[in-house]
């Protein structure tokens, strides 16, 4: 039943996570099945990054900058070297440092 719906479609993680879990309960013991409740926990996994991705990137559009920086920590701590999470927080720190020196300079012409 899993293995139809892996056919059908090749990135459907409830079937890959329904598989190994049902192989795993019943003492997985081969290597097929190892490697079926493996497969399972990266596309989970890989799907996580995906949503943690959109939320950070949401909550940054919001304007709720602090959120948005947490949600990046999350991400690299699954992988610490998320390109898009570390360009973000750059891009951040760097957006927020010109305008420092903005202020600092309109405080001096003043």
């Amino acid at each position: 039943m899993y293995d139809k719906a892996i056919q059908i479609e090749p990135n459907n993680i409830h079937a890959y996570f329904n598989k190994g879990m049902k192989q795993y309960q019943f003492q997985a013991k081969t290597l097929e099945q190892q490697r079926n409740y493996l497969q399972a926990l990266e596309v989970i996994l890989f799907k996580q990054r995906q949503y943690l991705h959109q939320i950070s990137n949401l909550l940054m559009h919001l304007a709720r900058t602090y959120d948005a920086l947490k949600m990046y920590e999350k991400i690299l701590l699954i992988n610490s070297n998320n390109q898009e999470a570390l360009f973000k927080q750059g891009q951040y720190f760097q957006e927020k440092a010109l305008l420092m020196l903005k202020v600092k300079k309109s405080s001096l012409i003043d």
